[in-house]
Formats: structure tokens, C-alpha cells, sequence
């Protein structure tokens, strides 16, 4: 009987914290500048952090950029800030292909690029798939680069990712507390039905 009623007790605390994975799971995003692919003329790419005075140089010239060409009703979210630097084959235009935390299908995605003479200049990439960008430039010999995308006024909020201040979108705006009063009565359920088990019989 002891059996039983131990075990009645393991599977309720297992069903109940199952329950909870499940409600509270997250979905995966790829993480860093890892280069996926390049284009065949390029013979090596290499990438490095970027200086915060580089940064916070580049987020600010998006931001500008994005007020000019957009008004208020957008601004740039920054996701990624990287010294990137390819060697190639010939004097063509090369494709870089990075993994890039936080895009999504569907988003704008703005690059604003400092290269080695100073000259600052905005590119929009191609999202391929979520969390994959294609950066494709004439001149990628040591240059810094902001990655980020464009969203709507208000719609994200400042923190900090990847040891740099970026924006975030917000989340929770649309909560309801519906799913979560749905896990607690399945909870409650779950532990009525194997504590019949756990009573002692009289």
C-alpha cells in the first residue's frame, strides 16, 4: 500500500510540473554572428565585438537615418553590433550570410555600416529565414557594423542583450489570464485524483 501511495505521489508531482513546462516553454533564437554562408569570391571572414563609442556612433546614425526617410512612427531596434572584416578573391561585391538574434520573417532589416575611411553608409539586408540575414556590400574590408530592424513607435522597450544596450519588443501587452487560471484548475485536478491515493484507507 506504501508502494501505491508513493508512486500515486511521484506521478501527480510529475504531471504538475509537465503541465508547467509546457505552459511556460519558450521558443529557441539563434544567438551571436555566426557566418552561415559566404559568396564564393570571399576567402575568409572574420568578426569581433564592437567598441561601445562605435555603437553607440552607428545606433545613433540609424536612428537618424530611420526619422528622416520614416518620421516618428518608427524607430530602430539594434540587434547586433560586430567589426566584421572579409578578405576576397577580386574587387567584387560580396554576400555575407549571419545569424542574427531576434529577426524574424517579414521584419525590415537596416545596416549601417562605418567603413575603414570613416564613411558611414545604411543598407537594407534580406531576411532569408528567422534569425538568418543576408548582407550583401561593395566594400567589406574592415568595416563596423549595427544590424538591427525597423518597428513601430512604442512599440519596443531598452535592455540589454549580448553585453550592449538594444531594444527589445515588448511583450505581455496582449496577457490573459485565462491559459493560467486553465493550468492551475488542471493542476488542482491532477492532485485530487492521484491524493485519493495518498489517503490512508480507514
Amino acid at each position: 500500500m506504501e508502494t501505491k501511495r508513493t508512486a500515486a505521489l511521484i506521478v501527480a508531482l510529475v504531471m504538475v510540473f509537465a503541465l508547467s513546462s509546457v505552459a511556460f516553454a519558450a521558443v529557441a533564437s539563434p544567438t551571436g554572428s555566426t557566418v552561415v554562408q559566404t559568396s564564393d569570391n570571399v576567402r575568409s571572414v572574420s568578426t569581433a565585438p564592437l567598441p561601445e563609442a562605435a555603437r553607440i556612433v552607428l545606433e545613433q546614425a540609424a536612428n537618424d537615418f530611420v526619422a528622416e526617410e520614416m518620421g516618428v512612427d518608427s524607430v530602430f531596434e539594434p540587434l547586433l553590433a560586430i567589426y566584421l572584416a572579409v578578405q576576397r578573391s577580386d574587387n567584387g561585391a560580396a554576400s555575407i550570410t549571419l545569424n542574427v538574434a531576434g529577426v524574424q520573417i517579414g521584419d525590415v532589416v537596416l545596416v549601417v555600416i562605418r567603413n575603414a575611411d570613416g564613411t558611414i553608409e545604411t543598407v537594407y539586408a534580406a531576411v532569408l529565414e528567422n534569425g538568418v540575414i543576408e548582407l550583401e556590400l561593395e566594400d567589406f574590408d574592415g568595416c563596423d557594423i549595427v544590424i538591427g530592424k525597423i518597428v513601430p513607435n512604442g512599440a519596443a522597450v531598452s535592455t540589454n542583450v549580448a553585453g550592449s544596450a538594444v531594444t527589445m519588443p515588448m511583450t505581455g501587452g496582449g496577457f490573459s489570464a485565462a491559459p493560467m487560471a486553465l493550468l492551475l484548475v488542471c493542476c488542482l485536478a491532477v492532485m485530487a485524483v492521484c491524493g485519493k491515493a495518498l489517503i490512508k484507507p480507514e
